[in-house]
């Protein structure tokens, strides 16, 4: 797990600003953004695998084979970054691990995005991180597997999403105002992921602007 996320870790990012994400998160985001998972979820892999051993055509296979297929198939629907980073599916332990990452990250990045602008994923009674004065809990489904070392006693794994989000500054993850993709705002005041959003953006409220200006003079 420790080469799964190879670049710097969210310590090396300054605390005053945070202009700039942590490497292994910005990673995430890319991927999350790759997939368009701000719009849609994965396939379950689990699903496939239980409608293919529903399947009498299925039943001269074996399981595992059934399981590396099904991921295969899955797989070959994903972009090639995203293959790349779960690696190949006859790998079939290192597969569905890195896919519950990806899983994890989709979940956690577009809560924190929801949470910053209306404060409305956990309880409503909390308020939003960006008006946050003190502590607020953020509840979310993050797996961590167990491990057992070689003296058999129990531990936690390194988590790859947890580790990238940890010691990060919760309201800079973003959604766009236009796309809704998933950024690492650089300013306080940051809106849009990229300088064709922010446009498109400001024309947006330009044009709002002008008919509010219009209905005062009626």
């Amino acid at each position: 797990m420790a080469a799964l996320i190879s670049r710097k870790s969210s310590g090396t990012v300054t605390e005053r600003g945070q202009s700039q994400p942590p490497e292994d998160l910005e990673r995430f985001i890319e991927l999350v953004n790759t997939e368009r998972l701000y719009e849609r979820e994965l396939d379950d892999p689990y699903q496939a695998l239980y409608a293919a051993l529903d399947d009498p055509a299925s039943a001269r296979f074996s399981e595992s084979v059934l399981w590396i297929r099904k991921c295969e198939e899955i797989a070959a629907k994903l972009h090639p970054e995203t293959r790349a980073f779960l690696g190949p599916a006859s790998d079939l332990n290192q597969f569905l691990v890195r896919y519950k990452l990806l899983e994890s990250a989709r979940e956690v990045l577009l809560g924190l995005a929801a949470r910053y602008r209306s404060g409305t994923i956990a309880r409503s009674s909390e308020v939003p991180i960006r008006e946050a004065r003190l502590p607020v809990e953020v509840p979310f489904s993050v797996t961590v597997n167990l491990v057992v070392n070689d003296k058999g006693v129990l531990g936690s794994s390194d988590n790859p999403v947890l580790r990238a989000l940890t010691g990060v500054r919760a309201d800079r993850i973003r959604a766009c105002t236009i796309c809704s993709r998933i950024f690492w705002a650089p300013r306080v005041n940051s809106e849009c992921c990229s300088e064709k959003c922010r446009k498109n953006y400001n024309q947006r409220n330009s044009r709002q602007n002008r008919r509010l200006r219009k209905r005062k003079r009626r």
